[in-house]
């Protein structure tokens, strides 16, 4: 079956033009099928090692809920908690508003959260080297200090997941960082999460935007390029890179009903949206639609990555694809291939 495997992801990377991608299927108490094809930057004959680790951009995001998660089961925390009770520290430079939004708001986008921080914050945080916990406070103040937008309205929302790391940094008293390698990172046995640009595989942005687009293959930008990733700040929104073995142990949480680490009903509550809503985001997934046989699913992209994770109808396994090469076209056709892996089935 995985010879089966590397030849389909051998077929896609070569359609597509891609410079490297891994890809693989999982399954309840199963062994994972994981194959990797190709370089580690466009034009190099230096292959991609199995071990390697790869960006997962905004798929880091159900990491932060599986974090959440699991200091609500803890009685640390609640999903219905308002958002300005949890900064009492910043009470005279926020809008008394967040007092009416809840943390759940925030996982599912609907606060009236902006998107992202301005530009000429994006900029700051790219020359700022003090701790996050300092960052993430002064770029949560400035998100709070401005009044809800429309609340109830999806709003795919970087800043959110921003302000759920800074809540998280005053909940547990420790920085978020710290927090998910202690509650979800060490008890999973993974060992090789970091965070900005993987070390040894190069992203690869597009040579042509237009609007949201991202066409036409491009080159490499290196690990210790400035801007190979978002900001430092993004951490808890979609700086991650990990081994793909690694990324297997957090996935199969999700098919294990939580495993070790969370009960049922968290991974239910993770995987649901409410009740009445037409909404498709969840908390950190989403749900699928336009794909036969996914039930939901996550995608990020930081521009030089594309990252995709699916779950079949009944939750039974999980296909995942991610490339080094942030382009539209690959991140749409990624969720196509991973969801032909799911139909395949060549997990065992």
């Amino acid at each position: 079956m995985s010879q089966t495997l590397r030849a389909d992801l051998q077929r896609f990377v070569d359609r597509l033009n891609i410079p490297a991608a891994t890809a693989g299927v999982l399954g309840r108490h199963s062994v994972p099928q994981i194959e990797v094809v190709g370089n580690c930057c466009r034009g190099s004959d230096d292959n991609v090692d199995a071990d390697a680790q790869w960006h997962i951009g905004s798929c880091a995001k159900s990491m932060t809920a599986v974090v959440f998660a699991k200091m609500v089961e803890q009685g640390l925390v609640d999903w219905h908690q308002s958002v300005g009770s949890v900064f009492p520290d910043l009470a005279p430079r926020i809008s008394e508003l967040w007092q009416q939004r809840t943390l759940e708001e925030l996982f599912l986008c609907t606060a009236g959260m902006q998107a992202n921080p301005t530009k000429k914050e994006m900029i700051r945080r790219y020359a700022d080297r003090r701790p996050l916990v300092e960052q993430r406070t002064d770029v949560v103040a400035a998100a709070l200090a401005i009044a809800p937008q429309t609340p109830g309205r999806f709003v795919y929302s970087n800043l959110s997941y921003i302000t759920i790391g800074a809540a998280i940094d005053r909940i547990a008293c420790q920085p978020f960082e710290q927090v998910l390698e202690d509650l979800v990172l060490k008890p999973c046995g993974m060992t090789t999460l970091g965070y900005g640009p993987p070390p040894s595989v190069c992203g690869h942005k597009s040579r042509l935007r237009l609007g949201n687009l991202l066409l036409l293959p491009g080159p490499a930008l290196h690990p210790e390029d400035l801007h190979g990733d978002n900001p430092c700040v993004f951490s808890s929104a979609g700086t991650m890179h990990l081994s793909m073995m690694d990324w297997t142990k957090f996935l199969a949480l999700f098919i294990e009903d939580g495993g070790d680490l969370l009960t049922p009903q968290s991974i239910n509550c993770l995987l649901s949206t409410p009740d009445g809503s037409d909404l498709s985001m969840a908390k950190g997934w989403a749900k699928a639609r336009g794909l036969d046989g996914v039930s939901f699913g996550m995608q990020g992209s930081n521009t030089l990555w594309a990252a995709t994770a699916l779950t079949n109808s009944d939750c039974s396994e999980i296909s995942f694809v991610v490339c080094n090469d942030g382009r539209s076209k690959v991140l749409a056709q990624s969720a196509r291939f991973a969801a032909g892996l799911l139909v395949a089935g060549f997990s065992c």
